[in-house]
């Protein structure tokens, strides 16, 4: 399994939820994620992106998906000033008509899911990310993505055995067609998506997170694609942003907070799955990035603060 599937593996995408908004212009509605993320797709039309701490509205045109994180409040609209209507307010989930709303002007469709994951196992990938991220898509993504489209918005009005089993699924597989075109996005920066597209990068990426426990040095990292020191670690920053030691440890204690919410494996256990000699080694380097011990975190895990 590589990187990307393993953490999308781990996130388990829950409680899919999808819409079809049909909206003529004057037309806007507010969106607050809560504790969900939300994907979207203006499949025809164009629209403009409001709120998220962006001083001027962003122009979205079709063929451009958007994913974004809990807790985000933005807005979409037709470009003309007017009240905005909440999106809870016009979408009852689950909604099989597409939802019409506006006036009589120019017409713009916005397809929108949003659903619930394990966000310790989402981490790193949304971290890289950000609150909320667009791109347009590039053709063969455009292609795959209406042809999901496709079969949910006929999924969505059949109302046959198992439509919302269906749907859901499809959800899933939106979502993972979405963050492919993001990885794509020239505006990412650097970070995991960006490391396991570059080609250089990637299969060194492979081999730290499938040999974790490995007692990596930067040479041998570096060794695995025929460069030297220093010449990796300045292409593995530049891709990934971060020196590779520094990556290291960090997927290092990631793992190990997955284990240690997972289960009831001791910390020393855990430790030497991480790649730490002992629970001690394990401990340091976990409260310098997390603040405070394994044990105490996985304490506030269980409990939920």
């Amino acid at each position: 399994m590589n990187s990307f599937d393993e953490i999308l593996d781990g996130m388990r995408l829950q409680h899919a939820l999808y819409a079809c908004f049909q909206l003529r212009a004057p037309w806007g509605i507010s969106f607050d994620t809560g504790e969900y993320a939300r994907l979207l797709i203006v499949s025809k039309g164009a629209c403009y992106l409001t709120g998220e701490q962006r001083a001027d509205p962003v122009l979205l045109e079709a063929d451009t998906c958007m994913l974004v994180q809990p807790g985000v409040q933005f807005s979409l609209c037709d470009g003309k000033e007017g009240p905005l209507v909440s999106c809870e307010t016009l979408a009852r989930y689950p909604h099989a008509e597409p939802i019409i709303h506006g006036g009589d002007g120019a017409l713009t469709e916005i397809v929108t899911a949003r659903f619930a994951f394990n966000k310790l196992a989402a981490e790193p990938l949304f971290s890289a990310l950000g609150p909320l991220v667009h791109t347009r898509l590039r053709a063969e993504d455009a292609v795959a993505i209406k042809s999901i489209l496709h079969v949910l918005q006929t999924e969505a009005q059949s109302r046959d055995y198992g439509t919302q089993l269906i749907n859901a699924r499809l959800v899933d597989v939106m979502f993972i067609q979405v963050l492919r075109a993001l990885s794509h996005c020239a505006s990412l920066g650097a970070g995991l998506l960006a490391g396991i597209r570059d080609p250089r990068m990637a299969p060194v990426l492979q081999a730290v997170h499938q040999q974790i426990a490995r007692p990596w040095s930067v040479e041998e990292m570096g060794a695995l694609i025929g460069l030297s020191r220093s010449t990796f670690s300045a292409l593995f920053k530049a891709a990934v942003g971060q020196a590779p030691l520094a990556y290291l440890t960090a997927w290092r204690i990631y793992k190990a907070k997955l284990l240690l919410a997972a289960g009831s494996q001791t910390i020393g256990q855990i430790a030497a799955q991480v790649g730490y000699d002992n629970e001690s080694s394990l401990s340091r380097a976990f409260s310098r990035l997390e603040g405070v011990s394994p044990g105490v975190w996985r304490q506030r895990h269980r409990a939920g603060t």
